[in-house]
């Protein structure tokens, strides 16, 4: 039975992405408070040992079902991270051409 649970330990962390090494019977690991929805999705999470009571509640209230701002408007933040970077390959690729552009004129002129 501790071989099994100790699998189904493994298998969480795994599947969250939570990183940890291992040395003999030892641990090497992050400090890490998850926050679990209704759903056991994860909702939030506070990393390291300086957290304040008020950081709890605010995990809590999330977890719960109340959004934070970022959870509130992730979809409009995505959505505008998303044209910035569309916006910034479309500048990047028409420098890339104006770039093209000139040197071969400069080569034409002096090839002239």
């Amino acid at each position: 039975m501790h071989r099994f649970r100790q699998f189904i330990i493994f298998a969480l962390l795994e599947s969250i992405g939570f990183q940890y090494g291992k040395a003999g019977r030892e641990f090497a690991h992050p400090n890490l408070l998850m926050f679990l929805d209704s759903n056991l999705r994860i909702a939030k999470w506070i990393y390291g040992t300086d957290y304040s009571g008020r950081d709890v509640d605010l995990a809590l209230k999330v977890a719960a079902g109340e959004s934070d701002w970022i959870g509130q408007h992730s979809e409009w933040l995505y959505a505008l991270l998303l044209f910035a970077g569309s916006l910034l390959c479309v500048a990047l690729a028409y420098y890339v051409l104006q770039l093209s552009v000139l040197r071969r004129a400069a080569r034409d002129a002096v090839g002239n």
